[in-house]
């Protein structure tokens, strides 16, 4: 009978049928193979257990992965492909979608905000108005604001003839009227939408923020603090950048969920040859 590490488990099974040994000598064997496995028994081993644990994986359940373009996607166990590494298991997926969703609503936002002409922020009568808009406390003084629901602050219909105004009375140049009062309409309504990116952040609970977390989290918004041209790209480059991080384990695809792209350039994000030739450098 054969002896070979591949053939010796049936070898050892036909002496006992047969005879040749006795069941005690079968189980020495048996136990001196366990014991000094070799080469060929410690992968068969090893390949069985990976596909044991891959078995449990690989369940009904739904996971994140990367692709080899390293990606993430998400998709159910039976799903994945060979060989791509698993990261973690999506626990809720329908919260998971309702938040990507809602991350799509958070990047639509924003790229209205960013798409704005940078250079309206080199003019001080139109930055003037602004800075008189954006800041809470001064826009409801004038009327632009109001209180909402459940404390909110909301643009009542008439904000856009308070606005108006405004330009008017301060010489706004022409070529800013319209992008000014844009501007200012998208400015609170991608300041509600930094309050749901906070909420998906924290995995979609509403968690308490002190005053100064709430204040330097609004800060990060272009438009108050905007001394020009070159800083409004610069805080839009900065919050890309926080957006796109929060977004990146979301998937392009899932079901009828397709990802937003990222978007935002804020009238072009200057290479650093081109912000040098802005501030006077060649």
């Amino acid at each position: 009978m054969p002896t070979g590490p591949k053939s010796l488990d049936k070898s050892l099974d036909e002496g006992l049928r047969r005879g040749v040994i006795s069941q005690n000598e079968h189980g020495s064997a048996r136990g001196y193979q366990a014991a000094n496995p070799t080469p060929e028994n410690k992968l068969a081993v090893t390949i069985a257990g990976q596909q044991s644990a891959e078995g449990i994986r690989r369940s009904d359940k739904l996971y994140a992965y990367a692709d080899d373009d390293g990606k993430t996607q998400w998709a159910f166990g039976n799903k994945i492909p060979k060989g791509s590494q698993v990261m973690y298991e999506v626990k809720n997926p329908e919260l998971a979608v309702k938040g990507a969703r809602t991350m799509n609503i958070v990047q639509n936002s924003f790229g209205k905000l960013a798409s704005h002409k940078a250079e309206m922020f080199d003019d001080p009568a139109t930055r003037s108005v602004l800075t008189t808009s954006l800041d809470e406390n001064k826009a409801r003084s004038i009327g632009i604001l109001v209180a909402g629901t459940g404390g909110s602050l909301t643009m009542p219909s008439g904000a856009g003839k308070i606005i108006d105004q405004l330009l008017q009375n301060n010489a706004v140049p022409q070529q800013y009227r319209r992008e000014a009062k844009d501007f200012v309409t998208d400015y609170y309504s991608m300041k509600d939408k930094m309050l749901a990116l906070q909420q998906n952040l924290q995995g979609g609970k509403i968690g308490r923020l002190n005053a100064p977390a709430l204040e330097a989290m609004f800060n990060q918004l272009p438009g108050v603090n905007t001394a020009d041209s070159s800083m409004f790209r610069r805080q839009v480059a900065n919050l890309k950048s926080f957006i796109d991080d929060a977004r990146e384990d979301i998937p392009d695809e899932y079901g009828t969920f397709k990802k937003s792209e990222s978007g935002g350039a804020g009238g072009g994000i200057p290479s650093f040859a081109e912000w040098q030739r802005s501030q006077g450098g060649k």
